[in-house]
Formats: structure tokens, C-alpha cells, sequence
């Protein structure tokens, strides 16, 4: 069993899910949307149940939404991954919520900019900056001494 990940290569959510792919060694592969491209990306866009990139197909159907592509990815080539018992399950939901919800909503304002995905703002990006430290911080201690989360 195989499947196509649809989405844009340098949006960091394509590279979460490639390197849950990665991980679970998954015979997943990526066709690459040119975001420059509009007009593929409409006729792309049409084959996800939400209209968004990324989305997963598979022979069962259409994945969207990362956090969801992951989830099967992992359950379905490496169910290791996502822990061995209900403890183990929540604790990664909760640093894949922790990721999300804190580190991923800091580095957006210091990296879409990059990208031409929004304006720059110095004081915005100087507190995300502070904030991402601080989640960062929390995240390192957590990691000492582990491989893996």
C-alpha cells in the first residue's frame, strides 16, 4: 500500500508530515505544487474534503488536515510511534499539541515572512522570538538525556 502527500515542499507543515514519512519509513510520495501555479492549485485543491493543502491520497481515499495525515501515517507503517498504552498516546498528543499550539504559533511570525507570506513586523517578531525561547526552553529540558520525544 502506497500514497501521494499533495502540498507545497517548503510549507512546514508538507515537512512534518515528511519526516512522520521518514519516520515510518512509509512508500509515501510528495507531489510538489508549484505555489506559483494557481490554477493547478484549484484543480488540486478540488480532491481535499477541506480545501487545504496538505492532503494525503491513499487507496481508501483522501486525507487532509497534517495533524490527521500524521496520525494515519504512523498508525498505519509504525504504530510504535504514537506509544505503547494510553499513557504513552496522550503524552505524545500532548508535545504534538505543545508543538502546534506553542512552538508553531511563535515561529510563524519570524518565518512566513521569509517566505513573502506576511509582513514583517519587528516588535511582532521580537516577541515571538522571546516566546519561542521560552517553549523552546521547555522542550530542551524535556529532551535531555531521551532520542525521541
Amino acid at each position: 500500500m502506497s500514497g501521494k502527500l499533495v502540498g507545497y515542499r517548503m510549507s512546514p507543515t508538507v515537512q512534518e508530515v515528511l519526516f512522520t514519512i521518514e519516520l515510518a519509513k512509509a512508500p509515501i510520495t510528495l507531489e510538489n505544487v508549484d505555489w506559483e501555479d494557481a490554477a493547478k492549485r484549484k484543480e488540486l485543491v478540488k480532491k481535499t474534503p477541506t480545501g487545504t493543502f496538505p492532503y494525503l491520497e491513499v487507496e481508501q481515499g483522501v486525507i487532509s488536515e497534517s495533524k490527521a495525515i500524521e496520525e494515519y501515517v504512523a498508525e498505519t507503517y509504525s504504530p510504535a510511534l504514537l506509544g505503547a498504552n494510553a499513557f504513552e498516546k496522550a503524552q505524545v498528543k500532548q508535545w504534538l499539541n505543545f508543538a502546534t499550539s506553542e512552538i508553531y504559533g511563535c515561529s510563524k511570525n519570524l518565518i512566513y515572512p521569509l517566505f513573502g507570506w506576511g509582513k514583517y513586523d519587528k516588535e511582532t517578531a521580537a516577541k515571538s522570538n522571546k516566546s519561542l525561547m521560552e517553549h523552546m526552553k521547555v522542550l530542551d529540558a524535556h529532551l535531555n538525556g531521551k532520542k525521541y520525544l
